[in-house]
């Protein structure tokens, strides 16, 4: 037998900004927050932003050798979150604010989208294209082997690397 193989996406790291009284985002934030942490050694394959006031900003990334683009999330980077959660494939930080308006998105006249009040979907649609995007780049040797395992093998073979890791003079 032969079985595709698919990605787990762990998202490390989820950090939004909100619009100030003003109802702008302050992309000069966005820009030095997201420069420190590539300084701090972090390689950042992709940034994408959706259209809101981005071609500034793509552009800046770019310049500054980070790959970013425009990515209209839709309904089919959404069936892909819904699969990767319905596998168990996704790990990351559980936010109240994210949990509560996925859990009020709707499939309204063919688009996901949110009630028309109370909720948002940016922050959504932003983990939605992290993931989209991580799935997508994620290098996959295809020729490699892969051991299928049910509940009790991992659990015992987790069993066995702790307590192989806990011998002393192991390091």
């Amino acid at each position: 037998d032969t079985y595709d193989i698919q990605p787990m996406v762990i998202i490390d790291l989820i950090k939004y900004w909100e619009p100030e009284t003003t109802g702008i985002v302050d992309f000069n934030e966005v820009k030095s927050y997201v420069f420190s942490i590539k300084n701090a050694g972090f390689n950042i394959r992709k940034i994408t932003f959706d259209r809101w006031n981005s071609t500034t900003m793509i552009k800046a990334m770019n310049e500054a050798g980070i790959g970013s683009e425009l990515l209209s999330v839709a309904t089919i980077h959404y069936d892909e979150l819904m699969m990767f959660i319905a596998d168990n494939r996704l790990a990351g930080p559980r936010l109240p604010r994210l949990v509560d308006d996925m859990l009020h998105l709707q499939l309204i006249k063919g688009k996901v989208d949110h009630p028309s009040t109370g909720y948002g979907k940016d922050l959504s649609d932003a983990v939605c294209g992290a993931l989209w995007n991580a799935a997508k780049l994620t290098y996959r040797d295809q020729d490699q082997e892969v051991q299928i395992m049910d509940y009790q093998q991992v659990s015992d073979a987790l069993r066995e690397e702790l307590r192989t890791a806990s011998r002393p003079g192991k390091v």
